[in-house]
């Protein structure tokens, strides 16, 4: 059948994107860009769909260092074996999550199967001439709102009745797919774009909406709604081509979910690199993602430029490096209240060793791009009480190793530490240690916290002849995360998020589970799991962070479904008023918090 082609990446496919301004008076339909007018009366949850790039973004063989955005995705396919040319080109949408989820825009409607049908059309260049073998789908450009997430893939069917999808797999005989799932299992994984940030929509609004979900919320909704999740994962450079579907989950995504954290991070994907308008830094303002108290940036294997810099117009144009100065600047005064960024990847450092973002804010010094040790190193921590902002945290006895010898040998960067910062692990081979492979450093002051680790992420295997579990990678992960996210932010371990089914008589990680009932009055049980024998505190804090009671602390055995009730009393016999609380668990493998309300 046809063959479908998308250029060197997916940068003309759906881009992930923030709120949106729109340009009056320009060509081309509606072209966006991110809205820095905090007192609109939708900020920030007023979203377009030019969230792609035109070629005219592109600065290859140009010289305008202008950003311009397309309002339409599209794609080139070509009749290759010549059976009479193409006779139609047909793009499926579903959104599977959000606001606007099971529906469609004006004027499609969903089908049986979740699908809505788009007839693509013949794409024309700047100057309106019709471009061979090119095809355009353009939608409202004002439809969709924060936490929708658009999966879609397209059809195109030759005059000889040949029939391919793009991303291929779906063939003439299973087409119509029967579900999204069913077009995720052929593809191996459909397109798909995220509306950021996801917002907890005020349920009147979500109720009052129509059959297409064509209502703006009103000012009451929007201010009885509100940002959901606390971390970002900006995935850089681990694939242009990342898709939907669980078997698309990285390791780090793969690592939070293990963590209790999946539905509780949004994620960015880059479409192309530095000579796009794509990065984080050219879709969102810093204003838009002050409601994150936590950034992680993955990028795997450094495929350059890593963060751009603003340096070069056919390459760098975003100065993302400046954007991310900007983010942990605001950590006081934003949303959140505060501010992490959490930098990781192979060459992540090295190519912008001279940068501040690195030498002054993250406190890298005698920044190297190769550790030197071995291909396969293992990281050994070595700090045994490195202070963040409101945390400190244990590194001592750590180690892991690092796969880093296939399919290319890793140039994993290594780096010492500066003013503030604090070497936690070194790489090491046999009992060498070598340079810092992994940093941390903060500003209390500012209240934001910085970790750079100059290996990827998806690296991390346990050392020979330990056991399988606990994985390290998710150890090494759940102490960070303790550390840089705010109280209200962290979750227990989902210990049924691996794959497959627990059936060991006691837990293989600890976990704390949500009390029951809650809300409560007077009383509530609190269960957990304990993976080994150990110390362990249970306490009650109250929303500003004041030790209201202390139920555990002490030594325990090993156990599943531990139950310890509380009374609704403090330490000292005083009954608390209603409210919000939470109730956090530290073991010596875990710390880990959840809320409770006291209804009265």
């Amino acid at each position: 059948g046809p063959v479908w082609n998308v250029g060197i990446d997916t940068r003309h496919q759906a881009q992930d994107c923030f709120p949106t301004e729109i340009f009056p008076g320009m060509c081309c339909g509606r072209h966006v860009r991110p809205n820095t007018d905090t007192s609109a009366p939708l900020y920030p949850y007023l979203f377009g769909t030019c969230d792609f790039s035109l070629g005219t973004d592109l600065a290859t063989n140009r010289t305008s260092p202008n950003l311009v955005t397309g309002d339409s995705i599209w794609a080139e396919v070509v009749d290759v074996r010549g059976a009479g040319g193409i006779t139609h080109v047909k793009w499926y949408g579903a959104i599977t999550a959000g606001p606007h989820q099971g529906k469609a825009p004006v004027p499609y409607s969903v089908g049986t199967n979740g699908f809505f049908e788009v007839q693509a059309d013949s794409a024309r260049g700047p100057t309106g001439v019709w471009v061979r073998d090119h095809w355009m789908v353009s939608l409202d450009d004002l439809y969709f709102r924060g936490g929708d997430r658009l999966a879609y893939f397209w059809e195109a069917t030759d005059a000889a009745g040949g029939m391919q999808s793009l991303p291929n797999g779906i063939t003439a005989a299973e087409f119509p797919p029967a579900s999204v799932a069913a077009a995720e299992n052929l593809t191996g994984g459909l397109y798909q774009a995220c509306y950021l940030p996801t917002i907890n929509w005020d349920p009147a609004y979500i109720a009052r909406m129509d059959g297409n979900g064509d209502i703006d919320p009103i000012s009451g909704e929007v201010a009885n709604s509100s940002q959901k999740n606390c971390m970002l994962y900006y995935q850089h450079a681990v694939s242009t081509n990342r898709r939907s579907g669980e078997i698309n989950r990285t390791m780090f995504m793969y690592a939070l979910d293990r963590l209790g954290y999946r539905g509780y991070y949004d994620v960015y994907d880059n479409q192309g690199y530095g000579d796009t308008n794509n990065q984080l830094g050219g879709r969102a303002t810093v204003a838009q993602a002050s409601g994150y108290a936590l950034i992680v940036m993955d990028n795997f294997r450094g495929l350059a430029p890593d963060i751009p810099d603003g340096s070069n117009l056919s390459s760098q144009k975003i100065n993302q490096a400046q954007w991310f100065r900007d983010y942990l600047a605001q950590g006081l005064t934003g949303r959140a209240g505060t501010a992490s960024l959490w930098i990781f990847g192979e060459d992540c450092a090295y190519e912008k060793r001279t940068n501040p973002l690195f030498t002054t804010d993250i406190g890298l010094s005698t920044i190297i791009n190769d550790q030197g040790l071995a291909v396969n190193p293992d990281v050994s921590g070595i700090a045994s009480a490195s202070t963040w902002d409101n945390c400190t945290m244990s590194f001592a006895g750590d180690l892991f190793s690092l796969a880093g010898g296939c399919p290319a040998i890793r140039d994993y960067d290594a780096a010492g530490a500066t003013g503030s910062a604090v070497v936690t692990h070194k790489y090491k081979a046999g009992t060498t240690l070598g340079s810092g492979a992994v940093v941390v450093n903060k500003n209390a002051g500012l209240h934001w916290n910085t970790v750079w680790e100059g290996f990827g992420f998806n690296d991390i295997r346990n050392t020979s002849g330990t056991p399988a579990s606990p994985d390290k990678s998710i150890q090494f992960m759940q102490k960070i995360l303790g550390c840089v996210l705010p109280l209200n932010c962290r979750k227990s371990p989902n210990v049924t998020d691996n794959g497959g089914n627990e059936t060991d008589a006691l837990p293989r990680v600890s976990a704390l589970h949500q009390n029951v009932p809650n809300p409560f009055n007077p009383t509530t049980t609190i269960k957990f799991d304990l993976a080994r024998e150990g110390q362990v505190k249970l306490q009650i804090f109250d929303v500003a962070g004041h030790l209201v009671k202390t139920l555990v602390n002490g030594n325990m055995a090993a156990g599943r479904n531990i139950g310890v009730t509380w009374n609704g009393l403090t330490d000292a016999g005083t009954r608390v008023p209603s409210g919000v609380y939470f109730y956090q668990l530290v073991t010596d493998d875990l710390t880990a918090t959840k809320k409770m309300v006291m209804m009265k």
